[in-house]
């Protein structure tokens, strides 16, 4: 079990095509208001909810694990039409997509059936770095 579960489960995207229509939908609700929340400084997180919840979150998952594996252009694709509504949110899944990756390339299979359902959920993936100039980078 995750230490993160979604307050509701992530709709599923059925393909390339549809990821993209989602992210477009996505684009124009977010920008309602996106000046604001810079202007304040206000962190986008029922934005970000929103956005996990809308299956966007799983699209890289390997079909063999129930996901679509969209293609790196599709990816780009939808990365840039939230960015452009909203870098704030746009900027945020880099993270979770990168972890996904990591898991595709060195995750125990058990690993992957675990975390790939739990992303197809919703469950948004993040991480914790120190920048390497830090005093507890290497801690």
């Amino acid at each position: 079990m995750s230490q993160v579960q979604p307050k509701q489960h992530a709709s599923p995207i059925r393909s390339e095509q549809h990821a993209l229509e989602v992210a477009a939908q996505l684009a124009q609700q977010f920008r309602e208001g996106a000046a604001a929340r810079d202007r304040e400084r206000e962190l986008p997180h029922s934005p970000l909810q929103t956005l996990f919840q809308s299956g966007l979150g799983g699209i890289t998952v390997p079909q063999a694990y129930g996901g679509i594996a969209v293609s790196t252009a599709t990816l780009v694709s939808v990365i840039t039409l939230i960015s452009e509504a909203d870098a704030a949110i746009g900027q945020v899944p880099q993270n979770h997509y990168y972890a996904l990756e990591v898991l595709r390339v060195n995750g125990s299979e058990s690993q992957k059936q675990r975390l790939y359902r739990e992303v197809l959920t919703g469950v948004h993936l993040g991480n914790a770095l120190a920048e390497f100039s830090s005093r507890t980078a290497h801690q």
